[in-house]
């Protein structure tokens, strides 16, 4: 018997996003294989009402918080590439920093998959870290922290199934308590600091 599932309905229909990617209604029910510790360590997707395995997502380990496990956010199907279709988000661990990464699949139509398109050459995982979507502007927002004085916001938008930054603002304050704010943008294939000032 199947435990641990995620069902969730991709209810397109009154969505304009969805619409204009032709997304169709699609159920899923995920079923989360976990080793003798209770980490995830694959997931097995099956189209809602099927008995059938449709796929099965393995070569990664992790370890959602309880309290994620308890919320539902452990495991989730949500559209994270703006394309109108439900991907897959991982909870990976709750790390001592704020920097709490993310497993991503994104879903792709014409296979009828979830796949990791731009993999960490190291571990061969899709990653990101604390991530925000603001679906009217298309993009993924990203806050995170480098130290006790330093943090920032990134903002990232998908090309070709892989995130680019377009953005960042990062702050660091100073000995003093003033905070430096420096601006980067990309333009024309390079990053190039934009506005620096103090506030």
């Amino acid at each position: 018997m199947r435990k641990h599932f995620v069902s969730v309905l991709v209810a397109c229909a009154l969505s304009l996003s969805c619409q204009t990617a032709g997304a169709q209604q699609t159920a899923w029910d995920i079923e989360r294989v976990k080793d003798t510790k209770g980490n995830i360590i694959a997931l097995k997707i099956f189209k809602k009402g099927q008995k059938s395995l449709h796929q099965e997502l393995r070569g990664f380990v992790a370890s959602p918080p309880d309290f994620a496990v308890k919320e539902g956010f452990d495991v989730q199907l949500k559209d994270i590439n703006f394309d109108g279709y439900k991907d897959i988000l991982v909870y990976e661990f709750l790390p001592a920093n704020p920097n709490v990464p993310y497993l991503y699949w994104l879903y792709n139509p014409v296979s009828d998959k979830f796949e990791c398109r731009d993999p960490d050459p190291d571990d061969k995982s899709c990653r990101i870290l604390n991530p925000d979507f603001d679906y009217e502007k298309k993009q993924v927002i990203q806050l995170y922290t480098d130290s006790a004085t330093t943090h920032g916001t990134r903002f990232l938008t998908w090309e070709d199934g892989k995130l680019v930054l377009v953005k960042e603002v990062e702050e660091e304050m100073d000995a003093s308590g003033r905070t430096k704010v420096t601006v980067t943008e990309q333009k024309n294939g390079k990053r190039v600091v934009t506005k620096k000032y103090i506030k």
